[in-house]
């Protein structure tokens, strides 16, 4: 694993690329929202890492304090000695993170003003900050897993066999599962989605972008036509007689050109912009579930034959075969 030094300088050569392509004018705010993003996220990941410390009375490498008295052996001196010299660590460990605290507090101001700045400079605020967003949960991956194994050196016990997601955002916890009957095969991608628990929510990648353009588009040619043909909000006044009427009738869909109202044809240009702003690049992919996991998911939903139920009591997820389950009931 490289350290945090080369890590943090190969994602600011990627991100560096990443954003070559947007005006020149915005880049150096770009640049500056990023830095102070990955740095709050730093000094939060150490600030949590130095909590921990304290409250397991653990000391970190860097704040250790050795005093050798070679001519001095008698024990309560020594005893002092090595409970003075833990003291002053953590009144150090203690005053680094107040410091640490002021500056995480100095990135949050650089952001909130950069923030403010690039929405009033650049259209594609939205998929830069989205951006952004994907190269911090890296950086926060790395931290989160270089500051585990390195608590994990300092505590007693068997290292910690944490392993950080790439793209993938880990549950936090699990859940046992049962299958009736026992030898009820299931996948391990399975197993793995099932003991997510029943009220885990996957996330998708990224939005439907046909669906949304498509609806944008009914919703606007919606506005045409009520602007063409003068439709209001009136009470709906037709009779029985004249709805059955309708009901034979082709849907049309013909849509009133532009040019009729200039602050219609506006309102429905700046909605258009809107949507291209917001939606998410293409190329970044975050997913509480991996590949295969979801694939089980889908299996899962398709396959007839399982009842999948909470437990009475324990929280485990219990996995039926159905005709089972319905001779029980």
């Amino acid at each position: 694993m490289p350290d945090l030094k080369h890590f943090t300088s190969s994602l600011r050569r990627n991100f560096t690329r990443e954003i070559a392509h947007y005006p020149a004018h915005c880049f150096p705010i770009i640049y500056s929202l990023a830095m102070a993003t990955f740095g709050k996220t730093r000094f939060a990941s150490h600030i949590n890492f130095l909590g921990t410390c304290l409250r397991k009375n653990v000391i970190p490498r860097g704040f250790k304090l050795n005093f050798h008295v070679q001519t001095v052996s008698d024990f309560h001196f020594r005893r002092d000695t090595s409970r003075y010299l833990r003291s002053c660590s953590f009144s150090l460990m203690r005053s680094t993170i107040r410091s640490m605290v002021r500056k995480k507090a100095g990135f949050d101001r650089t952001i909130q003003d950069q923030g403010s700045l690039l929405f009033n400079t650049l259209p594609e605020a939205g998929e830069v900050r989205f951006l952004i967003h994907v190269y911090n949960r890296r950086l926060h991956n790395f931290l989160l897993d270089s500051k585990a194994k390195t608590l994990a050196s300092l505590l007693p016990g068997p290292p910690s066999t944490h392993t950080p997601p790439s793209n993938t955002i880990q549950a936090q916890d699990t859940k046992l599962v049962v299958t009736i009957p026992p030898d009820l095969e299931l996948s391990s991608s399975e197993r793995s989605v099932l003991a997510k628990g029943l009220n885990f929510v996957p996330l998708n990648p990224l939005p439907d972008e046909f669906s949304i353009r498509r609806d944008v588009s009914s919703f606007c040619r919606k506005l045409r036509l009520r602007h063409h043909f003068g439709i209001t909000d009136q009470p709906d006044n037709t009779s029985p007689e004249d709805f059955l009427n309708t009901l034979g009738s082709t849907r049309s869909s013909w849509t009133p050109k532009s040019g009729e109202n200039n602050i219609l044809d506006s309102v429905i240009e700046s909605i258009n912009k809107d949507v291209d702003r917001l939606l998410p690049p293409k190329r970044t992919t975050l997913s509480n579930l991996s590949p295969e996991e979801r694939e089980a998911l889908l299996s899962l939903k398709r396959n007839k034959n399982l009842i999948i139920k909470p437990a009475d009591k324990g929280g485990a997820v219990v996995v039926w075969q159905k005709d089972l389950y319905v001779a029980g009931r």
